[in-house]
């Protein structure tokens, strides 16, 4: 066996290991009930994502549109002076 072939055998049994840790620790964990402080929490978070997600959506949007009248009023800057 070359050193490469026995190099990925050991990454093999490794990952297979830890799967294997994250298992036994996935099984010894019971999942509690989310309370009504938890759900109230997880749909604000949600909520601000959303808000984060479209601010940046909208930014982007404007960054374009400045960037093409940037490009436009060069353009015609360079026509006018050439």
């Amino acid at each position: 066996m070359g050193n490469g072939a026995s190099n990925m055998v050991g990454q093999a049994m490794a990952k297979q290991q830890m799967n294997s840790v994250l298992g036994d620790a996935k099984q010894g964990m019971e999942t509690p009930k989310e309370t009504e402080e938890q759900k109230r929490r997880r749909k604000e978070n949600d909520e601000r994502a959303k808000s984060r997600i479209s601010d940046f959506e909208q930014k982007k949007k404007d960054r374009e549109e400045r960037k093409k009248k940037l490009k436009s009023q060069w353009n015609a800057h360079k026509k006018a002076n050439t």
